[in-house]
């Protein structure tokens, strides 16, 4: 019996492990070759791919995918760029801007993170815009972005 216990009691970690954390949330895609023009909101994960021009906010994540054209303002919890923005972002928590991103507008979030090899033409706010904040200013010579940490409040750049 003193198996059987041991099976049991590995059996309901694996089915605990196995559940979701939180409730699912809606999941909403632009695909590759769909244009969204207007006010666009959702209430869980965005999954950009294709083209939107107008606005767009969820209180969840959204990923702007490698070929993807977004002529809009963000606003999200948390947002993961590989593709062309040209507006402003706006993000909670955090933001990471990939290797393939081009973004034109200023970016603000409580922590970024930006690849090296992204284009990044704005400035970028993080922290809040609070004590203990820490802008860049981008210079005008449009150069790629190198790799950036924030810590503390101070800026290396490797």
């Amino acid at each position: 019996m003193g198996d059987m216990s041991v099976f049991s009691s590995s059996r309901h970690e694996e089915e605990r492990r196995l559940q979701p954390t939180q409730p699912s949330v809606p999941h909403t895609v632009v695909a590759e070759g769909v244009r969204v023009e207007g006010d666009f909101k959702g209430q869980g994960d965005i999954v950009i791919d294709g083209e939107v021009k107008g606005k767009i906010s969820t209180d969840c994540k959204l990923s702007i995918g490698p070929n993807a054209n977004v002529e809009a303002d963000v606003h999200a919890e948390s947002a993961v760029i590989s593709g062309k923005v040209l507006g402003n972002i706006i993000v909670r928590s955090h933001v990471e801007i990939q290797a393939t991103a081009n973004v034109q507008g200023n970016v603000t979030s409580g922590t970024v993170t930006i690849e090296s090899g992204a284009r990044l033409s704005g400035k970028v706010s993080i922290g809040g815009g609070g004590n203990g904040s820490v802008t860049l200013e981008k210079d005008e010579t449009d150069q790629n972005v190198s790799n950036s940490e924030v810590e503390e409040g101070h800026v290396i750049t490797e």
